[in-house]
């Protein structure tokens, strides 16, 4: 079967995903109609998906769109008939930072508040997962957030011959399955995975990526127990992930513990000795590094693969077991 290279599965920048956003509004323009009736249609329709994000107007009328890009650091800035604003801060794989989202909506409202009565619809847009915890930040600080499934859910909801629309959705949809897939050697899977973890696991948790001198690795923590004899000492799971020769599950340490390789060997041993109780192996690190959070044991066999696939069952059976032994441990240290 013939094959046909995708030019959003090479130009997978924020700056491109920008393009094609802008683009696909300004079809929304009814200048565009005679163009392409199709693209005029689906365009309109962005408009109105956009703004519906933050405000209930399914049958709003679109006749004039202005798309501006980069304009005060801002992605995405459009004007809807003179009397809507749409602000999108589109992100791909980074999340926000530096109060991105504070400034910008600042900016905007002090933009528009001697410009008469506008209706202003701030949109985070991203392709890549989240982190529930920013999703929720996101929304605290007034923005809509836009998932890539509701993002993709629209693209696929239009249909066009066009091929930049139809190459940009195709691209988007491969990242979708790829999250789904489970395989544990991709980056966009463990982002799957770590989402489904954060709905399972009912208490907080969170993930990242943490940088280190090896590379780094995708992160998800949670589980945090203060000691009963020092709530100033903290035991918590990390699941490390750096897609290449690294997936497991770890006990950590924080806080004011007395930082010494000799206090990590004495609550080893006290893991190693309890561990049976919860059906585990526990193991020490190749190296003890004692830091700010300081890795103290690995939990043997919690990730278990079938065709590279994350047997999902195993784990979340080792993660329960693992969160009873830390609460063991915090309980008796």
């Amino acid at each position: 079967m013939a094959t046909k290279p995708n030019l959003f599965s090479i130009a997978t920048k924020e700056l491109s995903q920008d393009a094609f956003i802008a683009w696909l509004l300004q079809w929304g323009d009814e200048r565009c109609k005679n163009a392409d009736s199709e693209l005029h249609s689906i365009g309109q329709r962005f408009v109105r998906f956009l703004i519906n994000l933050q405000f209930g107007l399914d049958c709003y009328e679109v006749h004039k769109v202005e798309v501006w890009r980069q304009w005060s650091n801002i992605d995405i800035w459009v004007e809807v008939n003179d009397e809507i604003c749409i602000i999108i801060e589109d992100k791909t794989g980074t999340s926000e930072h530096d109060d991105q989202l504070g400034r910008y909506s600042k900016l905007v409202r002090d933009y528009y508040a001697n410009k008469g009565i506008w209706k202003v619809a701030f949109v985070y847009l991203k392709t890549s997962l989240e982190d529930v915890n920013i999703v929720k930040e996101v929304e605290q600080k007034g923005w809509s957030y836009c998932s890539r499934t509701a993002f993709l859910s629209f693209l696929l909801s239009s249909k066009t011959s066009n091929d930049i629309y139809n190459e940009f959705t195709e691209a988007l949809e491969e990242k979708e399955k790829e999250s789904k897939s489970l395989n544990w050697g991709s980056w966009e899977a463990t982002q799957g995975l770590y989402c489904y973890l954060q709905e399972s696991l009912g208490e907080w948790s969170g993930w990242r990526y943490v940088a280190n001198p090896s590379g780094g690795f995708l992160g998800l923590y949670f589980h945090w127990k203060g000691l009963k004899s020092d709530n100033n000492v903290e035991y918590y799971l990390q699941i490390e992930n750096n897609c290449y020769d690294v997936c497991r599950l770890v006990i950590k340490i924080t806080g004011s513990w007395n930082g010494t390789t000799g206090y990590l060997y004495d609550r080893l041993g006290y893991l190693q000795a309890e561990s049976d109780k919860y059906g585990l192996s526990v193991s020490k690190p190749a190296r003890y590094r004692v830091g700010e959070y300081t890795t103290l044991a690995i939990i043997d066999d919690a990730f278990k693969f079938e065709n590279d696939k994350v047997d999902v069952p195993h784990l979340l059976k080792a993660i329960r077991s693992a969160m009873a032994l830390v609460d063991d441990i915090a309980e008796n240290s």
